[in-house]
């Protein structure tokens, strides 16, 4: 090809560009020119409108997917305390707990009343001892019926009887209580429901409702770490819920009984208490 083919040739390929390039300008400012119409409004608004309702529902599919899941993993919310003075059934009943040498004449002792006891001497490495108290509320967190169709004892570790001086907040006054019964020293791991008219352990919570479990749990023999195994039914799956202390099992020791005994006198002071 000549010289003078070559340039008409590159004089009509930049014609042709060029006139792409023209014709992509048109066509994008026609499309500029139509969007300012109120047919191009409109269409704009229901693109966005189709659009936005395509990730609204996309967005809710995911989000009932999930909290469908979680249900199903979680059906229901379990809150657990230990303190039995914060417990209206138990505040009166007194507690006890094997506490390691010296936690009786450290520090500013449980304080006034009885109230901070447990939390001090479970703080200083103290057990309870001879039996726990504790509550268990059970609240459904969807809208369906749970059932609870079981709950039983786990031994997590048994060992010999802790050492150490039993120190005591006194009650103040006899009184007695119905709750749920364990005996720690029984292999089985039954937890016994006592009620007036002797039905057996089995409750339903729906919305908006929950079940208040009070439990003694006591040994004679060993110390244990334990916790509480919850059997659920929701929509035909049946699951089994850990019931623990805040990711720790539940501590429970024997009473000494030669062990050095001191009854905190409400206020300020301990008074060794009489074998």
């Amino acid at each position: 090809m000549s010289a003078q083919d070559q340039r008409e040739q590159s004089d009509s390929d930049g014609e042709r560009e060029n006139t792409a390039a023209s014709s992509a300008s048109s066509k994008g400012t026609r499309l500029r020119e139509f969007l300012k119409t109120a047919p191009g409004l409109i269409a704009v608004t229901v693109l966005t409108t189709v659009v936005g309702a395509g990730a609204t529902l996309a967005f809710t599919a995911a989000t009932d997917f999930f909290k469908k899941r979680d249900l199903a993993e979680k059906p229901v919310t379990i809150s657990v305390e230990t303190n039995p003075f914060k417990i209206a059934d138990f505040a009166d009943f007194g507690a006890s707990v094997v506490a390691p040498p010296g936690l009786r004449n450290g520090g500013t002792g449980p304080g006034e009343g009885c109230s901070g006891f447990t939390d001090w001497a479970t703080a200083g490495g103290g057990i309870d001892a001879g039996i726990s108290r504790l509550r268990v509320v059970v609240e459904a967190r969807g809208d369906k019926q749970v059932h609870l169709v079981q709950m039983r004892v786990v031994i997590d570790e048994a060992t010999d009887p802790a050492d150490g001086e039993i120190l005591i907040c006194p009650s103040a006054s006899a009184t007695s209580s119905r709750a749920l019964e364990i005996d720690l020293d029984n292999p089985i791991g039954k937890v016994n429901y006592y009620n007036e008219k002797g039905d057996p352990f089995g409750f339903v919570v729906g919305k908006d409702d929950s079940e208040v479990f009070l439990i003694e749990a006591k040994t004679k023999k060993h110390q244990y770490k334990w916790h509480l195994a919850l059997s659920t039914i929701l929509d035909g799956r049946s699951q089994e819920i850990r019931i623990d202390n805040a990711g720790r099992p539940f501590e429970t020791t024997p009473w000494p009984t030669s062990a050095e005994s001191w009854s905190w006198d409400w206020s300020h002071s301990w008074l060794q208490s009489q074998p």
